[in-house]
């Protein structure tokens, strides 16, 4: 007999313990986030970002050697051109992770700002026959997003904090003062 009691106190225990509130004073079903998780997920989702940045600087480095290579004639222009689809795509991405991660305004700002830069590094080379002087500034616009790289990369990031709705305020009551 005390056999078949085991589990049913385990059974009791577990169903007490979904009865339970959790800290902020409401009950979480199977399946179900709480405010933690989603920390969890923008603070992963931040260093994914920080990642990103590096690479993308990374890729930005090896942008410059493909151009100096063709410029001397070790290949064509065809790998930069590649290469420099494939970084705004991911410079793209980079701005979708921040807004996902909110790692602060400042971020957020100067991912922005990189995927600016990077519309008008796309657009400058169509310039070259029109406006040669304009399309030159190619390799400033270069560096400009390479800052931005390094600026993203090594930001200290602030995760903004779960918003608490009015029903969860109500639950927990009164702060210590009152």
């Amino acid at each position: 007999m005390v056999g078949s009691q085991a589990p049913r106190s385990q059974r009791a225990l577990r169903h007490q313990t979904l009865r339970e509130p959790t800290r902020d004073c409401r009950r979480v079903r199977h399946g179900e986030q709480t405010k933690g998780d989603a920390s969890k997920v923008r603070s992963v989702g931040t260093r994914i970002l920080k990642g990103l940045a590096w690479l993308v600087l990374a890729g930005l480095v090896v942008e410059f050697y493909l151009a100096g290579a063709a410029l001397f004639g070790v290949t064509t222009f065809e790998p930069h051109r590649t290469l420099g689809l494939v970084l705004a795509l991911a410079i793209l991405l980079l701005l979708v992770l921040a807004l996902v991660a909110r790692p602060g305004r400042g971020v957020i700002g100067l991912a922005a700002l990189l995927t600016a830069l990077t519309v008008v590094q796309v657009l400058l080379p169509s310039l070259r026959t029109g406006l040669p002087w304009v399309a030159a500034l190619h390799v400033v616009n270069a560096v400009a997003l390479a800052v931005q790289a390094v600026a993203i990369a090594r930001a200290p990031i602030r995760i903004a904090p779960a918003r608490r709705s009015t029903e969860d305020l109500a639950a927990v009551g009164p702060g210590p003062h009152g």
